[in-house]
């Protein structure tokens, strides 16, 4: 329909180079190129008779025999056939396609996956690092989060567990000897996997060898054209394609022997463009062609949760390629600086988004370069946490060694993603609109065409009504209307609803007074942030930072993090205060007032375990709308002062 597809082929010559061209320069004067982020390719905006056409051309990576991808700016370039060793070139195919529409969506290419059968366990996960050290610290870490509440985590360890020092951490089936070998690695991982609960999976990684390992033979190298091998990273080289599934196997087989994880990490694998790993080694099969480099990595994803019987996450940045094939991955776009330009969401959350849940942004300084010197934690937080939302990306969890030693957002991020994530991350997207600053929310094509995407508020909806908003803006408010009731976000600010009505999220909202409230109800929990002023809610209230566990037996685990106020939505039976290990010591003073608890801070007590009158029922998720969030008009409420200092 709006695609035209061109099958090039030319064998017995020796092509060095194909490429697309580039549009004539006809409507030169109302073209622009906008960047598709997760995909890094441009397309080209145009109008023509008042009327806005997307252009976009792609070379179909699944069908090039090509040895790499280059593109000239913001045009597509084309594919380059370089020499193997044997000096010759292989012959041309390319499938090239370019497409033209009015509608944006019908250009951006299809990603032809099939979705990660761990989609909807991961969607109420979050995943984080476990990064190795001593392996009794290690565990005193994971058990004082697990204290804490935060029971859904995916952990996927890191290089310490396979190396102590500068050794070989990749390639292997022995984990670190100064970590316990063989015997510390089965202790923790039945520690993490048996005792707390998590997903947890060990480091592997196929893309980098070192020389200093037993599986070490320099036919295993893929090489340059050259014929030297290639170098990656520190000590390391680049392992042949056609050999690494037959390594993972091998390596996975015997590491779940061993030690029965439930998941796996997989790191740098879809970090690469695969046309950066081509092997031009001329006695291999595939030799000079990137194909050889991304059907080996897809297949090793496959054969990975297998092995695991488990989710297996990368660490993405060029993840568009292996969505489904991989579970998830960091979901990191570097290039195209999304912590300070605006957010297109369209193609990760209509290609990608069906195929695998991609957490964060990447980790926190993925999203925001050191060279970005933004000092704020909150303000760091809160673009970080709504960029997350707005892309449809599960959460990340933050520990003290992603986030440069700030632990503010541990729990904070954990609780204000988790409830409405574990719906959104397990749906389709139904609709995209992006507001402009009249307050009309457009679809995608009418905002590139006017400009009204670049203000990066957007409003998505969901195929089980689960609905987000997000004011991705640095300094514009974002005022909208539920029929009668009004809601205004405040830059970096996000609201969040699940279909169902269990679940609802609300971030920098403009509260009563002038106050701010970030708040995340769902059936498990109940999270809020008041920043030091009062605020009063259906669940509950605090001048700080507490959340309960809501419990199935009457009783629910309260914890007061800042603050000095600590109320709660009913009359107490009992308070017992608890200690970090959760035994009793004693009775915390309480008192009831017009039917609702407050509790005063127990000096020793870590938490508090509440006895809920009988018959008492929570106020469902879905009367977020039902009233105390509305106020006067938007542009009668005072926004909060959180503009983006570059």
């Amino acid at each position: 329909g709006q695609s035209l597809v061109l099958d090039l082929q030319a064998d017995g010559l020796q092509v060095s180079e194909v490429r697309f061209g580039v549009p004539d320069g006809s409507a030169e004067g109302n073209t622009r190129h906008v960047r598709i982020p997760y995909y890094g390719r441009h397309a080209v905006v145009t109008e023509e008779g008042g009327r806005p056409f997307f252009l976009l051309a792609s070379v179909d990576w699944t069908q090039s025999n090509a040895s790499e991808v280059f593109t000239d700016g913001v045009h597509p370039g084309g594919t380059r056939y370089l020499c193997k060793t044997d000096g010759r070139r292989n012959p041309v195919f390319e499938r090239f396609v370019w497409s033209l529409s009015p509608v944006f969506a019908e250009v951006l290419p299809v990603v032809p996956n099939p979705p990660s059968p761990y989609r909807e366990l991961t969607a109420g996960y979050q995943w984080c690092h476990a990064f190795a050290s001593n392996r009794e610290k290690d565990k005193a870490f994971w058990r004082s989060r697990r204290r804490r509440g935060l029971t859904k985590v995916f952990a996927g360890d890191h290089e310490g567990c396979m190396r102590d020092g500068n050794e070989s951490f990749t390639f292997r089936t022995r984990p670190a000897p100064g970590k316990g070998g063989d015997a510390g690695q089965a202790d923790f991982t039945r520690f993490m996997i048996d005792t707390l609960g998590y997903l947890y999976g060990p480091y592997n990684n196929y893309a980098d060898f070192a020389p200093v390992n037993g599986y070490w033979h320099a036919d295993r190298m893929t090489r340059r054209p050259d014929g030297n091998l290639q170098p990656t990273w520190t000590r390391c080289y680049s392992p042949k394609p056609a050999w690494v599934c037959e390594a993972s196997e091998e390596i996975a087989t015997e590491l779940q022997r061993k030690f029965r994880f439930n998941s796996g990490y997989c790191d740098v694998m879809t970090a690469l463009k695969p046309w950066t790993r081509t092997d031009y080694d001329a006695r291999v099969p595939g030799a000079g062609t990137f194909a050889a480099t991304f059907y080996a990595y897809g297949e090793l994803m496959l054969l990975q949760k297998k092995a695991w019987g488990g989710p297996v996450y990368s660490e993405g940045g060029c993840h568009y390629m292996y969505c489904g094939l991989v579970d998830g991955n960091f979901a990191q776009d570097r290039p195209a600086q999304l912590h300070i330009r605006p957010w297109l969401v369209d193609f990760d959350l209509l290609r990608l988004h069906p195929l695998a849940n991609n957490f964060g942004m990447g980790y926190p300084t993925m999203f925001w370069p050191r060279k970005y010197k933004v000092t704020d934690p909150i303000l760091r937080a809160d673009r970080f946490l709504a960029a997350t939302v707005a892309f449809g990306h599960q959460g990340y969890f933050w520990t003290p060694s992603s986030h440069d030693g700030d632990t503010r957002d541990e729990e904070h991020g954990y609780f204000m993603l988790l409830g409405t994530g574990a719906h959104y991350c397990k749906a389709d997207v139904k609709t995209i609109r992006y507001q402009d600053g009249d307050g009309n929310l457009l679809d995608t094509s009418a905002a590139l065409a006017s400009g009204a995407w670049e203000r990066s508020q957007i409003v998505t909806v969901y195929t089980d009504g689960t609905r987000t908003v997000v004011n991705g803006s640095t300094n514009e408010p974002m005022p909208l209307c539920f029929g009668s009731r009004r809601l205004t976000l405040p830059p970096n600010g996000f609201f969040a609803l699940s279909g169902d009505g269990s679940a609802a999220v609300v971030s920098g909202a403009a509260w009563r007074g002038g106050g701010r409230l970030d708040m995340s109800v769902s059936p498990d929990y109940v999270y809020f942030d008041a920043y030091g002023a009062l605020s009063t809610t259906p669940w509950g209230g605090t001048d700080g930072r507490m959340y309960r566990l809501i419990g199935k037996d009457g009783t629910e685990e309260v914890f007061l993090r800042t603050g000095t106020v600590c109320e709660l939505p009913y009359a107490a039976v009992s308070v017992t205060a608890l200690d970090f290990a959760g035994e009793a010591i004693g009775s915390a003073p309480f008192t009831v007032v017009e039917g609702r608890t407050r509790l005063s801070p127990m000096p020793g007590a870590f938490s508090y375990r509440v006895r809920k009158p009988s018959g008492w029922r929570e106020a469902p998720a879905k009367t977020v709308f039902a009233g105390y969030l509305d106020g006067p008009p938007p542009e009668k409420i005072e926004i909060l002062s959180n503009t983006f200092n570059r």
